[in-house]
């Protein structure tokens, strides 16, 4: 008996990693919006893994996944994620970025709050207004300075982090809590 290779679908996941599926869930923008009525009219169509994929298919996984990083993620973590990969508006994402500067804020008592607050929102993918040149001249301060607060030094052989260093942790460690999710959803590998 032959087997047709294309009525044959392996169940693989898109994703390597966990990083790779939630920047997939927050970047993607919606087709359109459907009415629920318009929903329930459709029925349960149901079809078959060989057909090709649309852009409602995307929508769907994209949906899917952030309703899993949203449910095992704390409030804290999310922000963090909302704040790394969500691009669509600043509004949209202001909650996040002003938690996510009070922890920082915490975790960087001696930082200034005016470079605090740019550095977090170059970080986020809002607008860099000034150079780390700039900030040594403004605080008074050396260039080496600026450098080590936003990405960190080794002193006595350890590794200090800066806060691009701390935040960038602080993102994989939420998207290192959501893998063991994803990949028992079958999202990652």
């Amino acid at each position: 008996m032959l087997i047709d290779r294309r009525s044959v679908t392996m169940n693989v996941p898109r994703f390597r990693t966990a990083e790779q599926a939630i920047e997939f869930a927050f970047g993607y923008a919606p087709v359109c919006k459907i009415s629920k009525a318009i929903v329930s009219m459709r029925g349960g169509s149901v079809r078959l893994r060989a057909e090709r994929r649309d852009p409602y298919d995307d929508a769907a996984e994209a949906a899917l996944i952030l309703r899993i990083v949203e449910r095992e993620l704390s409030v804290d973590d999310l922000c963090f994620v909302v704040c790394r990969y969500r691009w669509d508006s600043a509004e949209a994402k202001m909650v996040s970025v002003l938690r996510v500067l009070e922890l920082t804020r915490a975790k960087f008592p001696r930082v200034p709050w005016m470079f605090l607050r740019e550095t977090v929102g170059c970080w986020s993918h809002m607008e860099r207004s000034h150079t780390e040149l700039w900030w040594a001249d403004f605080l008074g301060i050396a260039p080496s300075t600026v450098q080590r607060w936003r990405r960190g030094f080794k002193a006595r052989g350890r590794r200090m982090p800066g806060i691009l260093t701390w935040l960038d942790d602080r993102v994989r460690e939420a998207c290192d809590q959501a893998a063991a999710e994803l990949r028992e959803t079958g999202w990652i590998r």
